[in-house]
């Protein structure tokens, strides 16, 4: 399952709803769709849901787009199948739509894939190390929380700011 990361706006950037967004083609918004629509289960909420969160808005026309794709492809929901459902939403008359109307769909987010620890150096294969592939894996051999080992990693930034000293780590 991959996680949502803000887009950055690059030069050129255009301006669509006072929000700036990074030109992309059709075929590629149409990929993003396919990557946060993979991003989890085949239902039409969630998939409407995460479509959303990557466009930073919930159009009228992600619904009969969300529920158009899960109808058409829930059966065989996997990462391997990104081209064929960016073909789908590519070619379907919701989107085609979408992409003429006042204000065309444009990327905010994209999805990323989990990060995956790469497999032990050699030099370590006798070591007693447990397998942590992920930091789902990190956090529950740790027995926390992801968010309580987020806070731990301080992945924001914040306690390296912290006025008490004690706090920053």
């Amino acid at each position: 399952m991959g996680g949502v990361v803000g887009v950055r706006p690059r030069r050129g950037a255009h301006a669509v709803g006072g929000v700036v967004g990074v030109e992309m083609s059709p075929n590629q918004i149409a990929l993003g769709l396919a990557d946060a629509m993979l991003a989890g289960p085949p239902t039409p909420r969630s998939v409407r849901a995460r479509c959303a969160r990557v466009l930073a808005e919930d159009p009228l026309w992600l619904r009969p787009l969300s529920v158009a794709m899960v109808r058409r492809f829930a059966a065989a929901w996997h990462g391997g199948m990104r081209e064929t459902l960016a073909h789908a939403i590519f070619d379907s008359s919701v989107f085609f739509e979408a992409l003429a109307s006042r204000s065309p769909p444009v990327l905010r987010r994209y999805v990323l894939d989990a990060f995956r620890m790469q497999p032990r150096p050699s030099a370590l294969e006798s070591c007693a190390l447990p397998n942590l592939a992920t930091i789902g894996d990190i956090a529950g051999w740790l027995r926390l929380e992801i968010r309580d080992l987020e806070w731990l990693a301080d992945v924001r930034g914040w306690e390296a700011r912290a006025a008490a000293e004690r706090l920053r780590h």
